[in-house]
């Protein structure tokens, strides 16, 4: 099974990817919001559309962190999504 270094990486080549131009992750961009999506993290753009999701299982997570994620994560730019995925990639 994928070890959270993994889950992490491959989050990163993600955002490289839609960085390449796939999806423009640009610097003035809206940010994103972290938020569960149908059981898993879900990333989306500041203007609600999903970006993609990570397969962290949000009911594994403690309370305080389901209670933030029901109320969305707001990242400034990618730099900050990072370290809010770090956080629940442990």
């Amino acid at each position: 099974s994928m070890t959270a270094l993994d889950r992490y990486e491959a989050i990163v080549e993600k955002l490289n990817v839609l960085d390449a131009g796939y999806v423009s992750i640009t610097a003035d961009t809206e940010g994103f919001i972290v938020r569960e999506h149908q059981g898993i993290i879900g990333i989306f753009k500041s203007d609600g559309n999903l970006e993609y999701t990570v397969d962290v299982y949000v009911k594994a997570l403690p309370a305080s962190d389901r209670m933030l994620l029901s109320e969305g994560i707001f990242a400034k730019d990618k730099a900050e999504l990072l370290d809010i995925l770090e956080d629940y990639d442990g």
